[in-house]
């Protein structure tokens, strides 16, 4: 295990790094050896100074690992699950940091993003490690600009095992033009109308057999 760290600090700069690099193998028994931990995970903050304890902020944060992953690690049938950059995940992310002291940090991130990578075209093909996400934020400058509608569309595709694949489908909704009546009185008339979350889950089994 190494854990690294950079720190450049002035009035109206704060620049923050962290490495962590961690590989282990475990053996017990007559069990195989297997891996007890593998990681490279690296983030970087970069933040200048807006007022009193707050800075504008830009994070980025990179995550993969170092050597090949199996579901049944150590046995002659086992099945690659992970590797190196299979998966790898970099985030992106603007904000503001909270900073009161030296040794805690409160980091607000309206705009993020994240990116998985996957080099090994066979767990690529596989779809080892499917995730399509979209969001659309909207808002009108000239009517209650506080009021942000949001269109969340999510699909995230995982292989089971070799024969059995799966879908799960998400969508969120919150538009404040959309409003729904309620009945308060039990009359039968809708007499209170107010926007809510709309929300969709599709999850589907998919059979895949190779001959």
């Amino acid at each position: 295990m190494i854990n690294l760290s950079a720190i450049y600090a002035t009035e109206k700069t704060n620049w923050e790094n962290t490495l962590i690099l961690g590989f282990g193998l475990i053996r017990q028994g007559d069990d195989p050896t297997r891996k007890s931990d593998d990681q490279i995970d690296f983030t970087s903050k970069l933040g200048l100074k807006a007022a009193d304890k707050w800075f504008y902020t830009a994070l980025l944060g990179f995550k993969t690992q170092f050597a090949e992953g199996y579901d049944n690690p150590g046995y002659v049938n086992r099945l690659k699950i992970s590797d190196f950059m299979s998966p790898g995940y970099l985030n992106l992310s603007l904000g503001m940091d909270y900073k009161p002291n030296d040794v805690f940090s409160l980091f607000l991130s309206p705009l993020a993003s994240k990116f998985t990578f996957v080099l090994d075209d066979a767990l690529s093909a596989a779809g080892s490690f499917g995730l399509d996400t979209k969001v659309d934020l909207f808002s009108n400058y000239l009517d209650n600009p506080q009021y942000i509608d949001v269109n969340w569309d999510m699909l995230l595709t995982f292989t089971v095992n070799e024969y059995i694949s799966a879908t799960l489908l998400t969508q969120l909704i919150y538009d404040y033009d959309i409003k729904f009546g309620t009945d308060t009185t039990g009359d039968g008339v809708h007499d209170t109308f107010d926007e809510r979350v709309q929300f969709k889950e599709l999850f589907g089994l998919g059979l895949t057999y190779t001959f």
